[in-house]
């Protein structure tokens, strides 16, 4: 993609996971395999790399699991704006840079 189009930009978002529903122990030993992949990944081939994961965990200090992530996966509003805040917050250091 960078050879066709050098100018595009790629920004890799980290896979989240939290302790909301049954079962999730189980996925998040399999998920932090996979995040240590897609780092890697990043630091090799993308522009930016957004560690939602951590960024998500910390925000569990303010808000209820259930509000950031309603079943431990999908975004529910608060984790959707946080999630929308990173995306933004990097976009805005691309265009000013």
């Amino acid at each position: 993609m960078k050879q066709e189009l050098p100018a595009t930009k790629i920004l890799i978002l980290e896979p989240f996971l939290l302790k909301v529903g049954a079962g999730n122990a189980r996925f998040r030993a399999l998920l932090n395999q996979k995040i240590d992949i897609i780092r890697d990944v990043a630091k090799d081939y993308a522009d930016g790399f957004i560690p939602l994961d951590g960024i998500l965990q910390s925000h569990r200090l303010q808000k209820k699991d259930e509000e950031l992530l309603a079943d431990g996966v999908h975004p529910a509003d608060a984790g959707h704006a946080v999630i929308a805040e990173n995306i933004v917050a990097w976009v805005r250091q691309q265009v000013e840079s």
